[in-house]
């Protein structure tokens, strides 16, 4: 579980240093979903998963996540935004992550700040943090439990929030 928490840390860190000399960082995003992520997982319909019993988020007792945070955030994202959203499986009952087809989004939709707006509100709802990071075909999110958060030093974990509140900035179209 929290090395989820250091991989997206060390994600976002690394985004962050970022400059104009480097990689695009969105390129390089959507290369690791297709080249990794993707490599020996099946991908499903996120909504459907998770209607039927699917796991993705549900790591504590008595913490509800896809219930409450995770399946209303992809019912949105499918049915008001038309955005295919996928799992990729662990196994059949559990998913590794949540990625978001955003190929036909271009920079200058208008749905985009819409889209940001409904992760930063899904966002404040959670306890923890969701980490969205943004490629040109894929989005993706993850969310840390307020445990998993708690392996950061506070200046680390208010490092992470700006970055992914610029990148939700950048993303506004």
């Amino acid at each position: 579980m929290w090395q989820r928490a250091i991989t997206c840390l060390l994600t976002l860190l690394l985004v962050s240093g970022c400059n104009s000399d480097t990689p695009n960082i969105a390129e390089h995003h959507d290369d690791q979903i297709e080249s990794s992520w993707m490599q020996d997982r099946d991908m499903v319909d996120a909504v459907q998963f998770l209607e039927d019993g699917g796991v993705y988020e549900n790591t504590l007792p008595d913490h509800d996540i896809d219930a409450k945070i995770v399946l209303p955030l992809v019912r949105q994202l499918r049915d008001e935004f038309a955005l295919d959203v996928y799992v990729l499986l662990t196994d059949s009952a559990h998913a590794h992550s949540v990625i978001v087809d955003i190929s036909e989004l271009p920079r200058n939709d208008d749905r985009r700040p819409l889209i940001v707006d409904a992760i930063q509100k899904a966002d404040d709802e959670f306890p923890g943090l969701l980490a969205d990071k943004w490629g040109e075909e894929w989005l993706s999110f993850d969310l840390l439990d307020e445990f998993e958060t708690k392996v950061f030093t506070k200046a680390d974990l208010e490092a992470l929030r700006k970055n992914i509140r610029d990148e939700r900035d950048a993303n506004r179209g």
